[in-house]
């Protein structure tokens, strides 16, 4: 078998808010929330107090504006559901779950493929990801880039712009929202991901 080698897990950096292991399946899963909004991945830094150090601290802003500090840059490490070994980087901060920045993970060379129905994360240089990439230059090219919004990866997060109109802003009757939302549909998701969100 030969000695044992840290670089043979594929690197999925990510801001990382890490719930507890949950058991499913007859296995234990631990949850990575991949978040766009997230420049840096960041662990609980309670479920991985015997890692911390106060070394190497970097001040993060919350979604909300709140200040937290992370520190101690810690690689977590799992099989996916394919027996595939995989490892995520991160630091650990006051946070209460796992979050993985998505921009941290386009960075480190993985594109995100993201629907209704659930997504994917794949290697760049793979062969789904660059057929992925040559059919959507062909689409693009055959009906244009009206119906497109393009996103922009700034300091580590995805952005989209709009023109700010004049009076453009007004309140969304909740009557209308319910009206304009399709029924749910009971049939298996197109992209195959068989694990699928709870209904509360």
């Amino acid at each position: 078998a030969g000695p044992h080698r840290e670089d043979h897990y594929p690197d999925l950096s990510a801001l990382v808010d890490a719930s507890a292991w949950e058991p499913l399946e007859d296995t234990k899963w631990r949850r990575f929330n991949w978040d766009t909004g997230c420049a840096t991945t960041v662990f609980p830094r309670k479920e991985f107090s015997g890692l911390d150090s106060a070394k190497d601290q970097v001040n993060c802003r919350t979604a909300s504006g709140e200040v937290v500090t992370a520190s101690g840059r810690i690689i977590v490490k799992g099989g996916d559901e394919h027996g595939r070994q995989r490892r995520v980087k991160g630091r650990l901060a006051d946070v209460h779950k796992t979050l993985v920045s998505a921009g941290e993970v386009a960075v480190q060379g993985y594109d995100g493929w993201v629907g209704s129905d659930g997504g994917y994360l794949m290697p760049r240089t793979g062969k789904i990801a660059e057929g992925l990439r040559q059919e959507f230059a062909r689409l693009v090219k055959k009906h244009g880039e009206t119906d497109l919004l393009p996103l922009y990866l700034e300091n580590g997060v995805y952005n989209f712009y709009l023109k700010e109109d004049a009076g453009a802003a007004e309140l969304a009757p909740l009557e209308q929202q319910q009206q304009q939302q399709p029924a749910p549909q009971q049939q298996s998701p197109p992209s195959g991901n068989r694990r699928q969100a709870q209904k509360p």
